[in-house]
């Protein structure tokens, strides 16, 4: 199934996983932690090591292929910001994430699946290069998935 990757023209049947060696980032000193103050720092370190054996302890299902790596620092804050370093918040958003990932498996994504061809037929998948760490963008656009019809 050809695959669009859309900041380059080229057209391939195999995703491009990985990055040209020119576009390997430079990553700052104390990433990700740089420019973090010390109660912040503290948050951070509370929510791995006292929250997050929770969050996995409440999951139900079976666990996804690499689930662990969903939870590194970078995830972490991320949380921690979008909450304002809101605690709570935060793990109750992480947990709620990490049951969707386990009921849903994002990450289990078959491109021989019948429904998965036709939603990237009609434009709604395409690979959109790299992020900042060098990881593949898969973007889904949920609004041209409404003119897919499934006929079976």
């Amino acid at each position: 199934m050809p695959l669009m990757i859309a900041n380059n023209s080229m057209r391939t049947s195999n995703p491009i996983l990985s990055p040209p060696e020119k576009y390997l980032p430079k990553v700052p000193q104390d990433y990700p932690f740089d420019g973090l103050t010390a109660e912040q720092r503290a948050k951070m370190s509370q929510f791995r090591v006292t929250h997050l054996p929770g969050v996995f302890a409440a999951l139900t299902g079976a666990p996804c292929d690499n689930e662990e790596a969903f939870v590194d620092d970078v995830r972490l804050l991320k949380y921690l910001r979008a909450t304002k370093w809101d605690l709570p918040l935060a793990v109750k958003r992480l947990q709620e994430t990490m049951q969707w990932r386990r009921e849903i498996r994002p990450t289990e994504f078959n491109t021989d699946d019948p429904a998965a061809r036709a939603l990237n037929s009609v434009g709604c998948i395409y690979l959109d290069g790299f992020d900042k760490l060098c990881r593949p963008i898969l973007v889904v656009l949920g609004r041209l998935a409404s003119h897919f019809h499934d006929h079976d």
